[in-house]
Parts: structure tokens; sequence; C-alpha cells
């Protein structure tokens, strides 16, 4: 879905049960409205959307390898999946 292009970062580097959805959605709203967070707890990753691309590249900015509650941040752009077609 390329209206999600930009708007949707993927955030690594989260130990164990350290973070919630509803923290990492305070955390990251202090760059803009974020639209939803879908955390995965068992592979240690979330995914943050923006509802403005320029929130989202703020963010990635700031808080890239950024040292919160013991877990270095990783963030990129989430990759946009692409349906198979056989």
């Amino acid at each position: 879905d390329l209206s999600h292009q930009g708007r949707v970062l993927w955030v690594g580097g989260l130990a164990g049960d350290v973070f919630h959805e509803i923290e990492l959605g305070e955390l990251f709203s202090c760059y803009g409205p974020v639209e939803s967070v879908r955390l995965i707890a068992e592979r240690e990753y979330a995914f943050v959307s923006f509802l403005r691309p320029e929130d989202a590249e703020r963010a990635r900015f700031e808080l890239h390898g950024a040292l919160i509650r013991g877990c270095t941040l990783r963030i990129g752009y989430a990759k946009v999946r692409r349906a198979c077609v056989n």
C-alpha cells in the first residue's frame, strides 16, 4: 500500500517486555500524530505509523540509536509488502 510509504517506521531493539504499545505511542507522539503502534514482542520490534511522513522522518532522525530503558533503538522505514501473484 503506497499510502503508507514514508509514514510507517520499523523500530527494533525492544528487548523483552521493556515496552508496551501505549508507551511506544506516547514516545513517538512527541514527533507528531501517531496513527497506530503494533508491537511484535516475541521478535523485539514494532511498527509505528504516523499520519504525516515528515513526522516519521523527524522521529527516525531523533530516536535512531537512542538509549531508552536500556535498549538502543534501531529505526528504519518499514518495507511495503507486495502481494504474490501466481
